[in-house]
């Protein structure tokens, strides 16, 4: 892990790079949108985006952390005003916990989603307005017959640096 992490600040230190902060919103939960902590590190043509949302209340949560690593397929600047889009690969992390009852013990279920990732961001300066999507693919093949997906979609507001 020291290796990967070692050679990508390599890689970011070595070509002019932006880092992304924002907070937003993301589908995760399935229709009821929740507050989401956006990060990212950005060269000319690559990107490589973190995402982590989550929810609790007294009889469950759900958390979900999720990387992708975009390249840039277009990109163009009018002045001050700049956007892009990006198309790559992600992955997440999925933890729910559910309590049938407030006196029943937690289940919880852990659950790991890859798949094609695409972004869109536009920037205003410092500002930006972000919206990306995880197209995830689970292993049970059935769940994509019925097409029950576990896509996620971010809308990210934030500064970049």
């Amino acid at each position: 892990m020291k290796v990967v992490f070692t050679l990508i600040l390599f890689i970011f230190l070595q070509c002019p790079a932006a880092v992304d902060i924002g907070i937003g919103a993301s589908s995760f939960t399935g229709g009821r949108s929740a507050p989401a902590l956006a990060v990212g590190l950005e060269t000319e043509n690559w990107g490589i985006l973190f995402r982590s949302v989550g929810v609790q209340t007294t009889i469950y949560s759900q958390n979900a952390w999720t990387v992708a690593a975009c390249k840039n397929v277009y990109s163009q600047s009018f002045g001050v005003l700049k956007n892009s889009i990006g198309a790559g690969i992600g992955g997440s992390y999925i933890l729910r916990s559910y309590r049938p009852s407030v006196d029943s013990e937690i289940e919880t279920t852990k659950e790991y989603v890859l798949g094609p990732h695409l972004s869109a961001k536009f920037e205003f300066g410092p500002v930006y307005l972000g919206f990306d999507t995880l197209l995830g693919l689970t292993k049970d093949i059935t769940q994509h017959l019925v097409l029950n997906f576990q896509d996620m979609s971010h809308v990210t507001f934030g500064f970049t640096f």
